[in-house]
């Protein structure tokens, strides 16, 4: 059920007789809880950025009002623009903004790794095989050098070679 380049180099397709357009369809269903998970926290990461930084400037301007040279008055608690509320989700509003924001990563990286498994599957595996064979403190020295883009670097390109195919060919179908 999946449009991937085989090791040989040979476009497959096991899918004849769906439309490019139907695939996409079933790949984004697929794949939506997580983009949905990634949206809302990231809509609450935004909202509790604003509040801290409401926060914060509100104890200035109380500060301030001690030590009035120490002002910046041009912006106030009150100027500052306050994100709608998002919809409350047990799972995630309790969060501090620090936890808030590691779910939105995850959650987009899983939308993401959805995707790529989805429409790259074999080289997918690949690249999570990589990735799970790794020590993890050799990770973080190589992250920590600003290494990071190296790390399973031809599996990570293949899965890229292969989405960025895939992209073009759902285009090629549904555009003629």
């Amino acid at each position: 059920h999946h449009v991937e380049e085989s090791d040989g180099g040979d476009i497959t397709d096991s899918t004849h007789h769906r439309t490019a357009l139907d695939n996409v369809r079933k790949i984004a269903s697929l794949c939506a809880t997580y983009k949905s998970r990634a949206a809302m926290n990231h809509k609450e990461v935004q909202y509790k950025r604003a509040i801290i930084l409401k926060e914060k400037r509100r104890l200035e301007e109380h500060s301030s009002d001690l030590a009035p040279e120490n002002v910046d008055s041009s912006e106030t608690s009150e100027s500052i623009p306050l994100p709608s509320k998002p919809p409350y989700h047990p799972d995630f509003t309790p969060l501090s903004l620090g936890e808030n924001y590691g779910v939105a990563k995850i959650a987009g990286a899983n939308y993401n790794l959805c995707l790529a498994n989805a429409i790259c599957p074999a080289r997918t595996r690949r690249l999570l095989t990589c990735w799970e064979s790794l020590d993890t403190q050799w990770v973080k020295i190589v992250q920590q050098q600003g290494m990071d883009r190296l790390i399973c670097l031809e599996e990570r390109e293949a899965v890229e070679r292969c989405m960025g195919m895939g992209v073009q060919r759902v285009m090629k179908d549904i555009l003629g």
